[in-house]
């Protein structure tokens, strides 16, 4: 029972699905967002963070299964993560160029590319040690409704405390399903937050 329930939370909280999660929190609950964007416009964006975040990357990983590049859709040999990496990183590049051109405040442009680059974070890290990817969208996630907390953008700090209880669910999943050691969890949380958190002091 309790790994079933391990397996719908790490899907429930899958990396690819944190950018659009940010966004539709951001989105309804955002005041800048609500002045600026009609409703048209904000399922414009949603279309393409679901597209370009969410659709492309698992296209890709199931293109790679189907070729026999890859040998599990969950990507748990840390030598077959490099494509699937690469893929993503460069649909996140995409999508943030994409989103840019739309006019919508900075920090959520911010946001894109902090994902991107953790991307490639993720990929020189993996070269060397299996790291939490869950755990870090998760961590980034968090680190940006952090750096945003200071100012009155209509965010309430609730979702913080949502989301660090959602890591802590989906790193005790990666534990049972035995996927990653505690260390591994661990460092992929607070890699996502500290450089996320981090980007925001240095940008903004």
């Amino acid at each position: 029972m309790e790994r079933k329930l391990a397996e719908i939370i790490s899907w429930v909280f899958q990396p690819v699905l944190m950018p659009l999660y940010g966004t539709l929190i951001l989105l309804n609950f955002d005041g800048y967002f609500s002045i600026l964007l009609t409703g048209q416009a904000r399922w414009v964006i949603v279309g393409v963070i679901l597209l370009m975040t969410v659709f492309v990357p698992a296209l890709i990983i199931l293109l790679l299964r189907s070729v026999n590049m890859i040998s599990s859709l969950r990507l748990e040999n840390r030598k077959e993560r490099i494509l699937p990496f690469l893929g993503t990183g460069f649909a996140y590049y995409m999508t943030y160029n994409m989103i840019r051109s739309f006019g919508i405040p900075g920090y959520y442009n911010l946001f894109l590319l902090g994902a991107t680059l953790l991307v490639v974070i993720a990929i020189i890290i993996n070269k060397f040690w299996k790291i939490s990817i869950h755990m870090m969208a998760l961590g980034a996630l968090a680190g940006m409704f952090i750096a945003l907390s200071p100012y009155s953008l209509g965010v309430n700090p609730v979702f913080v405390y949502l989301i660090v209880m959602a890591a802590g669910l989906t790193g005790f999943a990666r534990l049972k399903l035995e996927v990653h050691t505690p260390a591994q969890v661990y460092t992929g949380f607070l890699t996502g937050l500290g450089f996320m958190f981090g980007l925001f002091q240095i940008v903004s």
